[in-house]
């Protein structure tokens, strides 16, 4: 999990807002077993799997392709995402690789392609900060990309192919524990701030 400057703004507000909630955060890339693990909230992206867990949208995030300048001026820059078999991806491993499938809108169809590279991580930082170094080129949620953009560490790839692909980001909780009032009021907090920008 890759977590930037709005999520510590937000995980600041909300100990500040609740200083009696003591909180215990953990960090990763893998799907946590609330019950074996102690956990009372849970953000997980992406379709959820497990039925018995009770969930709140809390918002959807777009992905966009990117490659580094340093990349881009070594490999040259993908025209069309046939283009793509001609490059280095950096992939998802695990619970994640179904992000290895990327969608593109080609002549008002939309094409799937599965990433092929020399690299796999169940770490998203590891997979930025590759990229940002010059090793291939991703897809990089919108919220992390846009200011790698913005700081000219990234450039955007394909963007007139673009697939809108939200992915829903929610906060799952299991069902004897919706009605405490720590969860209901941090599940309720989450999901009244922009989460994803």
């Amino acid at each position: 999990m890759c977590l930037n400057a709005p999520f510590w703004i937000l995980l600041s507000k909300t100990m500040a807002d609740h200083p009696n909630v003591v909180f215990h955060l953990a960090l990763s890339d893998s799907i946590a077993n609330l019950i074996e693990d102690n956990i009372d909230v849970a953000i997980r992206m992406g379709r959820l799997t497990d039925s018995s867990l009770v969930s709140r949208k809390l918002c959807n995030l777009q992905r966009l392709v990117v490659a580094a300048p340093s990349y881009v001026a070594a490999k040259g820059a993908p025209q069309t995402p046939a283009d793509l078999s001609r490059h280095n991806y950096l992939m998802w491993e695990g619970p994640l690789d179904h992000l290895n499938r990327w969608s593109f809108q080609v002549e008002g169809r939309i094409q799937t392609l599965s990433a092929n590279g020399n690299f796999r991580s169940s770490n998203g930082l590891t997979l930025f900060e590759l990229c940002t170094a010059g090793v291939g080129v991703m897809r990089l949620a919108e919220h992390l990309a846009l200011p790698a953009i913005r700081d000219g560490k990234l450039l955007p790839l394909l963007a007139d192919y673009q697939v809108r692909d939200d992915t829903s980001i929610s906060a799952v909780f299991l069902p004897e524990r919706e009605l405490l009032p720590r969860i209901r009021s941090f599940v309720d907090y989450l999901g009244s701030v922009d989460n994803c920008s």
